[in-house]
């Protein structure tokens, strides 16, 4: 499932947890990330890219942390990649645009960005969060 606009990928990505691919159009190349909502600090999230295996059963590695508060993405002494590496980039781009770019398709694997539920829903498919978990963020 790919979304439509940048509103709702973001909305998804920042749901508290999420799994989430980013392709570029012109290169074909796609990087997969994990994105986990401190406990502590709700405005704090920790992304991670897979870096051997599917989804379901790979590896994934520290990547760096995003602060939705100065909605900025910054690696730490932990990352485990240099800003050069193409995940670090493409995640950077990602955090950078304020509209969907036509050369970038955004996809998830069909389950909640908060619970992790699979998504059975047709407008809950389109936006990546189901309804229980969409009624809660807006009253958040």
């Amino acid at each position: 499932m790919s979304f439509s606009t940048l509103q709702d990928a973001r909305k998804f990505a920042f749901a508290g947890h999420a799994l989430l691919t980013l392709e570029s159009r012109k290169t074909g190349n796609h990087h997969t990330y994990q994105i986990n909502q401190c406990k502590e600090r709700p405005d704090l999230f920790f992304v991670g890219h897979l870096i051997a295996g599917s989804a379901d059963e790979g590896a994934f590695a520290y990547l760096g942390t995003v602060n939705l508060s100065e909605d900025r993405f910054f690696l730490t002494k932990k990352s485990t990649a240099s800003p050069e590496a193409p995940s670090v980039q493409a995640f950077f781009f990602f955090m950078k645009i304020k509209e969907m770019h036509p050369m970038l398709v955004i996809h998830h694997e069909g389950r909640c960005g908060r619970c992790g539920r699979t998504l059975t829903v047709p407008e809950s498919i389109n936006l990546g969060i189901g309804p229980e978990c969409a009624s809660k963020m807006s009253r958040a």
